[in-house]
């Protein structure tokens, strides 16, 4: 039995709703602990809220921004690998897929 279900039976929940499952997961995993679990009640609860204060799940302004960035720096990027030398694409590609890779292990592991 991992934390939670140790936490679930402390607090006598079994099937007491979204509240004492919030409540059971907080005492199993404290704030902010448990990154898999983050947020993953919220969106149930936003949706029965209903109200003003609710997150919007779509900020289309962001996306239209990610879609311009996508688009013209697809069509820029598909131009300059076309001119430039295939080796130094290569090299680049090779490089960049080292350097982010490294660079998410050092943030997961690090």
């Amino acid at each position: 039995m991992g934390r939670l279900g140790a936490a679930r039976d402390a607090a006598g929940v079994h099937g007491g709703g979204e509240e004492a499952e919030v409540e059971a997961h907080r005492r199993a995993f404290g704030r902010g602990e448990c990154v898999e679990h983050r947020g993953a009640v919220s969106g149930r609860r936003r949706q029965r809220l209903g109200g003003p204060g609710r997150a919007r799940a779509v900020q289309w302004r962001a996306a239209a921004l990610v879609w311009l960035g996508a688009l013209f720096g697809g069509h820029g990027g598909a131009h300059l690998g076309r001119r430039a030398p295939a080796r130094l694409v290569r090299g680049g590609t090779v490089a960049l897929a080292y350097a982010l890779t490294a660079l998410f292990f050092l943030r997961a592991y690090g």
